[in-house]
C-alpha cells in the first residue's frame, strides 16, 4: 500500500502525507487495530461522568502592572492525582495505561503553575486566524522553554539542567517515566539517537547553527551518555549562550531534526527511515516516492512534523525495547499536550495527550481542554470579524494596533477581552538598512553614508506615526531593551539622534551634496539621471507607518515609492533591496538569537546578507575583508568592503567575546550595553517605535477561557496551553451563545486587567 495523502494549500504550501508504508516493505498490515485508533483521541464521546477534580488551596501568584508570571513551579509536589473522565473511561477499556503509569515517577512529574485558578475537565477550544495553527505552538516540546519575560529559562520535558563552573559542559536530566503520546517511553535512546545519529552525523546534518558552535574552536559539542536519565554536551571552551538562546529553547524540543537540530526524537518511529536502521529496500522506494535523492532527504521530510498525524495505525509496546521499531502507517508521536489528529486546508484538530508528563499543582493531570481545532480563514479580516463576533476563543495573529478603538467598541457583544504582550527588545518598527546593496551604486553609497541615514532618522515624525497608526502606545526610540533589562544602554542611547528636526536632515543632505536644481521638491540625484527616488515594500500595519514615513521624507526632499507586499526580507538577502521594516521580538538580549539583525551573524541578515555568510561560515563563504572600490565610501582595509565604518565588523566581535562569558556578569553585561551604544549611533537600524505591542503582541481571549497571562512576550497563544480552561468546563462550540456568567470584559488600557 503507497501512502495517502492530502495537500494543503496555504501560505506554508505544507503537504500533508499520512505514509503507509508497511505494506510495501515491512510484511503487510497484520497486528493492526480492529477499529479506527483515532477513537482513543476523540473528545466526542457521549454518556461520560462529569469531571471531579483535585480540590485544595491554590492561590494564584499577583502580577503587578507591567511584570511577568512564570513557568517555574517552585511548590509542594502533589501527591495524589487525578485525570479526565475521558481518560478514565479509556483506561476502563484497556486502551491506555492507568494514570500512575502514565505519568512520570512521582519526583519527576512536570508540575504546571496556573495563572489564575484549578481548572475543569472538558471542551473544544477554537483558534482562528489566517495562518493555520501549528501542534508545537499549542503544546509543550521543550528540554527547556523561555519564561514568561523571554530572558529566564525553565525546565520542562527535561526536569533539570546544569552548567558547570567553566562554562563548557551542559548537563541535562530526564523525566524517569515521562511519554510519547503513542505511551512508548521516552527514554536516553531518543536522545543517544538525535545527537550522535542525527546532529552530529555530517551526513545528514552538514553544518551546525552558530548557537552549538563553539566561538574560540568553531567545533560542535561532544555529546555523552552519563547514565539512564543525564546525558551531557561539552564545548572545548566556555560557551554560556546555549541555554539563553532562543534556539536553544526550539532546538531543545522535537520541531527540529530536520535542517536543524533537536534535543531527542522519537527513536522508536524514525530509526526506521536511516540507513543503520532500516531496511535499505524501504527506504530506496521513499527515496523515489518523495523525490529526495537520498536517506537524507526522506528522513527531514518526514520529521516534519507539523505535516504528519500523530495517531499510530498499530499497537506500540508501553515498555522500552531497544530493538523496537514502529512499521506501521508513519505518524509523529508528540511529548506535549496534544497530539495532531487532523490535517486540512480549512482546519487542524488537536487532541488530548493521555499519557503528558504534566499536572497542576494540585495534581491533576493536564490538559484541561479535550481539544484545540484551529481554523484557516481567507483573510486577516474574516478572521478578526469572526473573533469579534466571539466565533473564536483566542485570535491573536490578524490582530492590528490602529484597529484597537474597533475591537474594544465590540468586547462586551463578543464577550471577549483584550492582552497584550509587549517585546522588551525595543524594535517594534526599525529601518533595516541593507550595507551591502550596490545594484544603484550612487544609492549604495546612500545607505552606507551615516549622515545620510542620521538625515533619514531627523525627518521621521515618530510621534505622528504613534498616535495615528499605533494607537499611542509606543515610545519612540532606537533599538535599545526595555529601561527594566540588563543591556539597556541608558536614555540617552536610547534618544539619540531620533528627534524630529526636518532643519537637521536638510541640512545634512546639503552637506553631502544633494541640491533641488529644477525645484520640484525632491533633491537630485548626483549622476543627473533624475530626483533621489528610493524604494520601500511593505504589508498590513507596516504599511500604513510607511505611507507616513513616505510624507515626512518628502518633506526634505526623498522622494519615496512604496509597494505593497512581503517580498523585501527576501530581497534584501539577496542585495536587491535596501529597505526592510524590521520588529524584533527577542533583541533585549543581543545573544538570544544567531540570526538577529542587530548583527550580521549569518547568511541572509539583512543588515549585511555576505557579511554575515563570512562570519558563519568561518570565513569560508562571503564578503571576506579587503579593499574593493565598487563600495563607497570606502572601508578601511581590515574590514569588509561595504562596512564603511569598520563598526558591523566591531560589532561582529562584541557578539563573539560574549558567547564566553557568563550571561549576567559584568562584563557581559557591558558587553551588551555596548553593541546597543554601536546600534543607536551608527544608524544602521533607524529605530522608530517600541513597546507596542505591533509584533505578535494583540489577543483577544472569550471571556469563560482562563489560566492566559496578563502578561508574556510576544506571541499569539503565550502560557502554558495545557493548563487553559472553559469556565466551568462550558465551551463556546458545543453550547451555542455560550457567555461568561463570572468574568467581564477588560483590556489592557483598563486599571483593572491586572487584579
Amino acid at each position: 500500500m503507497w501512502p495517502n495523502f492530502i495537500t494543503r494549500t496555504s501560505a506554508y504550501a505544507l503537504v500533508v502525507t499520512i505514509v503507509a508504508i508497511a505494506g510495501v516493505a515491512c510484511g503487510g498490515a497484520q497486528d493492526t487495530f480492529s477499529d479506527d485508533i483515532t477513537s482513543q483521541f476523540s473528545p466526542d464521546r457521549e454518556n461520560l461522568p462529569a469531571p471531579t477534580m483535585n480540590q485544595g488551596e491554590y492561590v494564584a501568584p499577583r502580577i503587578p502592572p507591567g511584570g511577568y508570571p512564570t513557568f517555574l513551579w517552585e511548590g509542594p509536589m502533589p501527591t495524589q492525582f487525578n485525570e479526565s473522565p475521558f481518560s478514565a473511561q479509556l483506561v476502563k477499556e484497556g486502551k491506555i495505561l492507568p494514570l500512575e503509569e502514565r505519568l512520570p515517577v512521582a519526583d519527576d512529574i512536570f508540575v504546571v503553575p496556573l495563572d489564575n485558578e484549578v481548572g475543569i475537565y472538558g471542551g473544544t477550544m477554537r483558534v482562528t486566524a489566517s495562518v493555520p495553527g501549528k501542534n508545537d505552538g499549542f503544546t509543550t516540546t521543550g528540554c527547556f522553554r523561555r519564561d514568561a519575560d523571554g530572558i529566564g529559562r525553565v525546565t520542562a520535558i527535561c526536569k533539570d539542567m546544569k552548567l558547570s563552573e567553566d562554562g563548557r559542559t551542559y548537563t541535562f536530566t530526564l523525566r524517569n517515566g515521562a511519554r510519547w503520546s503513542d505511551g512508548y517511553p521516552i527514554t536516553m535512546e531518543d536522545f543517544r539517537f538525535a545527537w550522535e545519529d542525527l546532529n552530529l552525523n555530517r551526513e545528514y546534518m552538514e553544518r551546525l547553527p552558530l548557537t552549538l558552535v563553539n566561538p574560540i574552536t568553531g567545533n560542535g559539542p561532544k555529546f555523552e551518555v552519563i547514565d539512564d536519565l543525564n546525558w551531557t554536551l561539552t564545548f572545548d571552551s566556555p560557551m554560556y549562550t546555549l541555554i539563553e538562546s532562543k534556539s536553544g529553547a526550539i532546538f531543545s524540543g522535537t520541531k527540529g531534526c530536520n535542517s536543524s537540530p533537536c534535543f531527542y526524537s522519537a527513536s522508536h518511529v524514525y530509526k526506521r527511515y536511516h540507513p543503520k536502521y532500516g531496511s535499505e529496500d524501504e527506504i530506496r522506494q521513499l527515496v523515489r516516492f518523495y523525490s529526495r535523492s537520498d536517506w537524507k532527504g526522506v528522513m527531514q521530510k518526514l520529521q516534519q512534523k507539523r505535516e504528519f498525524l500523530g495517531v499510530q495505525s498499530k499497537p506500540v509496546p508501553t515498555e522500552f525495547d531497544p530493538d523496537y521499531i514502529y512499521d506501521g502507517d508513519h505518524y509523529a508521536p508528540w511529548p506535549g499536550g496534544y497530539v495532531t489528529t487532523a490535517l486540512s486546508d480549512q482546519k487542524n484538530q488537536y487532541d488530548r495527550n493521555h499519557y503528558f508528563m504534566g499536572v497542576d499543582p494540585l495534581g491533576n493531570q493536564l490538559p484541561y481542554m479535550d481539544s484545540v481545532v484551529s481554523f484557516q480563514t481567507e483573510s486577516r479580516e474574516v478572521a478578526v470579524f469572526r473573533c469579534m463576533a466571539g466565533e473564536c476563543d483566542i485570535g491573536g495573529e490578524d490582530l492590528i494596533l490602529s484597529e484597537i478603538p474597533l475591537y474594544l467598541a465590540s468586547a462586551e457583544k463578543g464577550d471577549y477581552s483584550l492582552e497584550i504582550y509587549r517585546a522588551a527588545a525595543g524594535s517594534d518598527t526599525t529601518v533595516l538598512i541593507n550595507q551591502e546593496y550596490n545594484e544603484d551604486q550612487e544609492i549604495g553609497a546612500m545607505m552606507r553614508s551615516k549622515d545620510f541615514r542620521l538625515a533619514l532618522s531627523y525627518a521621521w515624525n515618530r510621534s505622528a506615526t504613534n498616535e495615528t497608526v499605533l494607537a499611542g502606545l509606543g515610545t519612540p526610540q532606537n533599538w535599545t531593551p526595555h529601561p527594566t533589562t540588563p543591556y539597556y544602554p541608558g536614555d540617552e542611547w536610547a534618544s539619540k539622534d531620533i528627534e524630529f528636526n526636518p532643519d537637521k536632515a536638510r541640512e545634512l543632505l546639503a552637506n553631502l551634496g544633494f541640491v533641488d536644481a529644477n525645484e520640484d521638491g525632491f533633491l537630485d540625484r548626483k549622476d543627473g539621471t533624475g530626483p533621489v527616488e528610493l524604494y520601500f515594500e511593505a504589508y498590513d500595519q507596516y504599511y500604513s507607518i510607511i505611507e507616513l514615513l513616505q510624507k515626512d521624507w518628502s518633506d526634505v526632499g526623498i522622494k519615496l515609492i512604496i509597494r505593497e507586499g512581503g517580498r523585501s526580507y527576501q530581497a534584501a538577502e539577496r542585495n536587491k533591496q535596501y529597505f526592510v521594516m524590521s520588529s524584533s521580538s527577542y533583541g533585549d538580549n543581543p545573544w538570544q538569537v544567531a540570526w538577529t539583525r542587530l548583527v550580521p551573524l549569518v547568511k541572509g541578515n539583512q543588515l549585511a546578507p555576505t557579511i554575515g555568510e563570512y562570519y558563519q561560515t568561518g570565513g569560508r563563504e562571503g564578503m571576506a575583508p579587503g579593499v574593493n572600490s565598487e563600495f563607497q565610501p570606502a572601508a578601511p582595509a581590515d574590514t569588509y568592503p561595504a562596512d564603511s565604518s569598520g563598526k558591523l565588523q566591531y560589532l561582529q566581535g562584541l557578539w563573539t567575546q560574549g558567547r564566553v562569558i557568563p550571561q549576567f556578569s559584568d562584563k557581559r553585561i557591558e558587553l551588551g550595553k555596548e553593541i546597543y551604544r554601536t546600534v543607536a549611533d551608527s544608524k544602521y537600524h533607524i529605530g522608530g517605535l517600541a513597546f507596542t505591542g505591533i509584533f505578535r503582541g494583540i489577543r483577544m481571549r472569550r471571556n469563560n477561557v482562563r489560566n492566559t497571562p496578563k502578561n508574556h512576550f510576544p506571541s499569539g497563544r503565550g502560557g502554558t496551553k495545557e493548563a487553559f480552561y472553559f469556565e466551568d468546563g462550558l465551551d463556546n462550540t458545543t453550547h451555542p451563545g455560550n457567555r461568561s456568567k463570572k468574568y467581564r470584559s477588560v483590556h489592557f488600557l483598563d486599571p483593572a486587567y491586572w487584579d
